[in-house]
């Protein structure tokens, strides 16, 4: 089954992620809620994908200025759905996550546009910093 959330709760702080709009891909149900649920309370728009399937079909006619994709996903790999998302989205920034890390992981992720490769676990406040680094401030819609 197909999870799609919005959310655009203010976070009542700066406003700087109130007009942003997150792709998450986790095939984990729980983490995938969890992150959901804290980037909701940061004000992200989030919309969830549990494969490279349903994020492809989520994207369908929105625009994201983030994605966040698991590397190992039961339909393929992070990697092969960034390029397939950069078809349509081509500057997407994008972070993958694996909590099976290695360098040829990371250097795989380099080469298919992620702006950064993390290891899981990860907490949603340190993704947050990270995405506050990657996107350029001239996306940055003031609140």
């Amino acid at each position: 089954m197909k999870e799609v959330h919005t959310g655009n709760q203010s976070n009542g702080t700066t406003g700087w992620v109130e007009s942003r709009r997150l792709l998450i891909t986790e095939d984990d149900p729980a983490l995938r809620q969890i992150l959901y649920w804290e980037f909701e309370a940061m004000g992200y728009q989030v919309i969830t994908a549990s494969c490279c399937l349903e994020a492809l079909s989520a994207v369908t006619g929105i625009e994201f200025d983030l994605a966040l994709l698991d590397y190992n996903l039961p339909d393929g790999t992070g990697t092969q759905l960034l390029y397939a998302l950069r078809q349509v989205l081509p500057d997407l920034t994008a972070v993958i996550c694996s909590g099976r890390t290695s360098a040829g992981k990371a250097e795989e992720a380099e080469q298919y546009g992620a702006s950064c490769f993390v290891a899981k676990p990860v907490s949603a406040t340190s993704l947050n910093a990270l995405f506050e680094q990657l996107l350029p401030q001239s996306k940055v819609t003031p609140g």
